[in-house]
């Protein structure tokens, strides 16, 4: 046995790289995920963009120490930024380690903050949001803001009943997502609205968006309401469009009120409306659901019945419901969708008859002639019609009568879709349906790549 003194031990020399900038930090975090390694900041750097780093690991590839040392400088954090350190990870310095900008988010998972000095080691500024997860250690003092933040909100719906005023239907509160206190939490938050900003389309009754702002506490985001007037028999409600690669499947809900028997229509410039194969084939306590599946590519041999041919960058498409009463025929109000956002109000039409609009100087049902689509007719306006009999390939539903005397606010989850391969088509609306609820499932559940 070789007794050594504790003196003849040479001190093991740690080897520390340098960065300056972001981009210069983000590529060497990259290129030391799984070795590890010692950085070193030479000044204050500002970290934009979106960011998650995760070295997490599994079987016996554990990663090796990453340290970096921010010295007297910090992390100022103006984008989104995510840490998912591992046991492994570490921030030390002799000051505030992060700092987080107003409208910054950062989030923190398993690693280790140090202030070396014992001060404030994280500073949250008003409007910012810091989440610090499971397994984070803090050595140091944390600055949280005052105030929450919201951050997101499900739909949110006014609907304004047939008589009703917007003013009467207002919410003072909603449902939404906030951070507090580094955590990430939801209840309902105390909201003001801006009607004033949209008098000439309160006055018109037409269905817009109205903006808010959260009350008692900041914003990352501004809550956005649809307001939608329930003055027909028939009145589109929430909308969803998840775009796939190959298609675009449409969600149209809508208020019903008594029993009708509707058709959906659709139209490329609101003036010619051609009838949509698919019927709603949900109606319940005078609410109804139609499903319709938009394909991209211009090829109609691959049209199911309930398909229609359209995709981004095509003329907007507008959908109407039609229906006949004892007074004569009778429409919902026509939303449209141009592919970049959520609908708008199609353009209003004269000649209102009670409960319905005249779409221009009325409509009637006339056969297509290679129309491009799988339906067997077109609506046309009545002074372009020429003689010939009618029909409108109509199925039966019907819907409990819905009370409109009192208005209703309505949040559920809003969803996006994500890309797809090929998807066969002629698809039947059970199957319709269960794509748009794995859809819901995916957005809601918030999957999202790792570096």
């Amino acid at each position: 046995m070789i007794l050594v003194q504790a003196e003849d031990i040479e001190e093991v020399s740690v080897q520390w790289e340098n960065v300056s900038t972001w981009e210069e930090m983000e590529a060497w975090l990259k290129d030391h995920k799984s070795a590890g390694g010692n950085l070193r900041l030479t000044q204050d750097i500002a970290i934009t963009g979106d960011f998650i780093y995760s070295r997490f690991f599994s079987g016996m590839n554990e990663p090796g120490n990453v340290c970096v040392d921010t010295g007297a400088y910090q992390l100022i954090v103006e984008g989104k930024l995510h840490f998912a350190g591992g046991p492994n990870l570490t921030f030390t310095g002799d000051g505030e380690i992060f700092r987080v900008a107003k409208a910054g988010q950062l989030k923190m998972s398993a690693i280790t903050v140090e202030n070396r000095s014992g001060g404030c080691a994280i500073y949250q500024e008003e409007g910012g949001t810091l989440c610090v997860g499971a397994g984070t250690k803090v050595n140091g003092e944390v600055h949280y803001a005052e105030l929450p933040v919201a951050t997101a909100y499900p739909y949110i719906e006014i609907m304004v009943p047939k008589g009703g005023t917007l003013a009467e239907c207002l919410p003072s509160a909603i449902y939404a997502h906030y951070n507090y206190r580094g955590q990430d939490s939801s209840s309902e938050m105390f909201v003001e609205w801006n009607p004033e900003a949209v008098e000439s389309q309160i006055a018109d009754r037409q269905r817009f968006r109205l903006d808010g702002r959260i009350v008692g506490g900041t914003q990352l985001i501004p809550p956005v309401a649809e307001v939608v007037f329930f003055d027909r028999d028939i009145t589109f409600s929430e909308t969803q469009f998840y775009e796939y690669s190959t298609e675009t499947l449409v969600s149209l809900y809508y208020y019903c009120r008594g029993e009708i028997t509707p058709q959906l229509y659709y139209s490329l410039d609101q003036e010619t409306y051609t009838p949509v194969a698919s019927h709603p084939n949900r109606i319940e306590e005078g609410k109804g659901q139609a499903l319709i599946r938009l394909l991209k590519g211009k090829d109609p041999s691959g049209c199911g019945e309930d398909d229609i041919l359209w995709e981004p960058g095509d003329p907007p498409i507008s959908f109407v419901f039609g229906w006949q009463t004892e007074e004569g025929e009778q429409y919902s109000d026509v939303i449209c969708y141009d592919g970049t956002g959520g609908v708008t109000a199609g353009k209003p039409y004269e000649g209102n008859r009670g409960g319905g609009t005249d779409l221009g100087t009325g409509i009637q049902v006339v056969q297509a002639a290679n129309s491009g689509s799988p339906s067997e007719s077109v609506l046309i306006p009545k002074n372009q019609a020429e003689e010939t009999s009618t029909g409108s390939n109509q199925r039966e539903n019907t819907s409990e009568e819905t009370p409109d005397t009192t208005g209703l606010t309505k949040t559920a989850a809003a969803s996006t879709g994500a890309e797809q391969g090929d998807v066969k088509s002629g698809g039947t609306r059970i199957w319709l349906t269960m794509l748009i609820t794995g859809a819901v499932l995916l957005a809601a559940f918030g999957l999202s790549g790792v570096i």
